[in-house]
């Protein structure tokens, strides 16, 4: 009777009150990551190549002629990222979390990109007391994007000194999922296509100093899949007098999950010719008919300081949470999460490094403590 009773765990919305065919997996935050981690921050227009597929579209207008970049991530596992303190962690380890590659030609920009937008690994001991073995399900689930972005540089259209960029990215995501619970295996392929619309305004306050206004908005994505069990039985999770009950009764068999619409504002200022401050606030909107999760708000600040043309070290501290409409095993404080990151970029050449290590051990909940580290090479011509 263990079947998908996903729905309590994986809380993307919480399943009491969802349609009794409607099971949610996309629930663990830390599966989403730090969306725009790079060197910088989590700046959506002060980035690096390899997440071209996810930031303001309108931001490759920055990038050198031709340019093309890979990226790997090492999250640690939590081991108590979870209800039950299960532990948490990724998949797929040598798999590159993002890839990039960027033509320009005159005020034309087009680009193309791949982006691991959701990761995780967990399991859940329903034997929790300690006494007979162990009784184990484990969940994996991936969200795979693909980009093709273009971006449009309308120079001098209001001063001799500013730029406009207009970009638009169309991005086709594939989700993948698989529960197995102990020779019972569920799995699903699904997918869908989603936007993202943006806008940044450049002004030039000398010859080596500007400041950059950028503007983004991304389009909700919802995955909904008929699902396929090899063996064991069905259960469905039916609300009755506002609890849950567990009943072997067959129903349509679908499992939904949906990313949020989100929306970016991005300012970026040449304090110097060495010294950029970043600024970024995000607007997450969850679809209110499928979930119970409140809107939210997540910010970052940091600075970049250019040593010279080679050093790039950089300072950012990324908040963000989770803001649940019920009180549920107050997920919401062991959600929060301050991260502090630190990056250096390093040029040689034509190649480049980009490394970023992100912490959260001071300042959050107990399933956000984590460290992530992610590294990537490139070149730029």
């Amino acid at each position: 009777m263990k079947n998908f009773i996903l729905s309590v765990l994986f809380l993307i919305n919480i399943s009491v009150y969802s349609q009794p065919d409607n099971i949610d997996w996309l629930v663990p935050p830390q599966g989403f990551g730090i969306p725009y981690l790079n060197s910088t921050g989590n700046s959506t227009i002060i980035n690096d190549v390899t997440n071209i597929g996810v930031i303001n579209p309108a931001s490759i207008s920055n990038f050198d002629c031709l340019s093309f970049g890979i990226s790997y991530q090492i999250n640690p596992e939590i081991e108590n990222g979870w209800l039950n303190d299960s532990p948490v962690k990724r998949n797929n380890q040598f798999l590159p979390q993002s890839v990039g590659a960027i033509y320009k030609f005159d005020n034309l920009s087009f680009g193309l990109g791949f982006n691991q937008r959701y990761n995780i690994e967990t399991e859940f001991n329903w034997n929790s007391s300690g006494y007979g073995s162990p009784d184990i399900t484990e969940f994996v689930g991936n969200v795979y994007s693909y980009s093709a972005i273009a971006a449009y540089s309308f120079n001098e259209l209001f001063t001799q000194s500013s730029k406009l960029v207009l970009g638009f990215n169309t991005t086709y995501n594939q989700v993948k999922f698989s529960q197995n619970d102990q020779g019972s295996l569920t799995e699903l392929t699904d997918n869908a296509i989603n936007f993202i619309f943006g806008i940044q305004y450049i002004v030039k306050n000398d010859e080596n100093r500007e400041t950059s206004l950028g503007i983004s908005y991304m389009t909700n994505t919802k995955f909904e899949s008929n699902y396929q069990t090899q063996s064991g039985m069905t259960v469905v999770i039916r609300k009755s007098d506002s609890y849950l009950s567990i009943n072997n009764v067959q129903a349509e068999n679908i499992i939904s999950g949906n990313i949020p619409d989100i929306f970016n504002i991005d300012l970026a200022i040449d304090l110097s010719t060495s010294i950029k401050l970043l600024a970024s606030g995000t607007g997450i909107f969850w679809e209110k008919d499928d979930n119970r999760l409140n809107d939210q708000f997540e910010f970052s600040l940091g600075s970049v300081y250019k040593i010279n043309d080679m050093f790039s070290p950089a300072f950012n501290i990324y908040y963000t949470g989770r803001d649940y409409e019920l009180a549920f095993f107050n997920l919401d404080e062991k959600f929060d999460a301050v991260f502090l990151i630190a990056g250096l970029k390093i040029n040689c050449g034509i190649f480049y490094s980009d490394l970023a290590i992100a912490d959260s051990h001071l300042f959050s909940g107990d399933y956000r403590k984590q460290t992530i580290a992610k590294l990537a090479i490139g070149v730029h011509l």
